[in-house]
């Protein structure tokens, strides 16, 4: 006879409102005092594309060859930064504990089941495998702020969001809307595992966190110590399956000099985690300025189909496709892009060039203007394009 359990918690969340505890968000180091460049220590730090970068814009350039600006460089000495982990304004430490009960519902998504939105759950998981990630999930909490005991909501969100490597909306939902509730067995199981994959997850993070601090104090102001110090941390920890992989190559992606390393994690992180996808996006860049327009689009045609809502992949579809002179579609990529995050680095640069492409070079002027009124920095490249001296194969082709 099947008997239900309640998942359990002996952690909690830290951190108020939905809003600040995933997705993107701004700069998250607004008090950083420090505005001379950390590895030069000459130069004024350029923030215009990474609101919490420390290295000014030739450093950046000489340090990572790839044209996305490297969010691990984004820390101050002794402060680290975690890609796609910092907007989680929570550390989830979540242990499952079995209670027995009464029966409260059967199979998730089964049409018997009491919850009134159980047709919206089903939706959202169509959406979702349709390549619409994010609004399925942001529609399932959107159910859940008005109905927070809606159990089918709740784990279809779990299960969206640990599918497409969301941890930071699974452990939210979890942490909010699944402890302490009663569910089928078959249920209890499944989130008892994604619990073990987040803690493994949130776990790595901490590890990182404490290489970090190590490094910074035994590198003190020496920039590259630093960082060497991090890359031996962290690669320590590789092969060790107490901490995530994927997320671990993803970290020494940006502790590394060396192109052909930071190619091989990006490409080691995948292979962990396919759905990874800001390493597609950064690993579809390196193709692309090494001309290999044909395999970064193949690439981008694949994680697109997944997730047609990540801005990162959208606008290096976007830079594929300009660079193959394919600006009408070009455009449209960008200004997805830019509708979902005009932030995101050479976001703003990439919808302005599709502009100018598609000779709306009004709007592109006025935006250009808007932005730079605004202090943010386009580099030289992207003056050359805009004053004709270059081309786009030009601009997105090449070191």
């Amino acid at each position: 006879m099947q008997e239900d359990q309640t998942v359990n918690q002996t952690g909690g969340t830290e951190s108020g409102g939905r809003e600040e505890e995933y997705g993107y968000s701004g700069n998250l180091y607004e008090q950083m005092e420090q505005d001379i460049c950390k590895r030069c220590k000459r130069k004024t730090i350029d923030r215009s594309e990474n609101p919490q970068s420390v290295l000014c814009r030739d450093c950046r350039e000489e340090l990572i060859k790839l044209k996305v600006p490297p969010f691990m460089m984004a820390a101050g000495i002794g402060v680290l930064v975690i890609v796609g982990v910092c907007i989680i304004g929570f550390g989830v430490r979540i242990a499952a504990g079995k209670v027995y009960n009464s029966t409260y519902m059967s199979n998730t998504y089964n049409d018997s089941n009491n919850s009134s939105y159980d047709g919206e759950c089903k939706e959202a998981k169509e959406k979702a495998d349709s390549g619409y990630v994010v609004t399925a999930m942001e529609g399932l909490l959107d159910l859940l702020e008005e109905n927070p005991e809606d159990l089918d909501a709740a784990i279809m969100l779990t299960d969206i969001a640990m599918d497409y490597s969301y941890p930071d909306y699974a452990a939210y939902a979890i942490d909010n809307y699944l402890v302490d509730k009663t569910v089928s067995d078959a249920e209890y199981n499944r989130i008892t595992a994604y619990i073990d994959e987040l803690n493994l997850y949130y776990d790595t993070v901490d590890k990182a966190d404490e290489i970090w601090t190590q490094a910074a104090e035994q590198g003190g102001d020496d920039y590259e110590a630093v960082y060497e110090a991090y890359h031996a941390g962290l690669t320590e920890c590789l092969g060790e399956h107490i901490y995530d992989q994927a997320l671990l190559n993803y970290y020494l992606v940006y502790a590394c000099l060396d192109e052909s390393e930071r190619i091989m994690h990006l490409e080691n992180c995948l292979k962990e985690n396919e759905n990874y996808f800001e390493a597609t996006s950064q690993l579809s860049i390196y193709y692309r300025r090494k001309g290999e327009l044909q395999k970064a689009k193949t690439l981008l045609e694949e994680t697109y189909q997944k997730n047609k809502e990540d801005y990162s992949v959208l606008r290096a579809f976007a830079t594929v496709e300009l660079a193959e002179g394919n600006v009408e579609q070009g455009l449209l990529y960008a200004k997805d892009a830019y509708d979902i995050y005009p932030e995101g680095d050479y976001v703003a640069d990439t919808y302005i060039v599709a502009l100018i492409a598609n000779d709306q070079v009004e709007e592109a002027d006025t935006l250009t203007r808007k932005m730079e009124d605004d202090g943010y920095y386009f580099d030289d490249d992207f003056y050359a394009y805009q004053l004709g001296d270059i081309t786009l194969e030009e601009y997105y082709i090449g070191e």
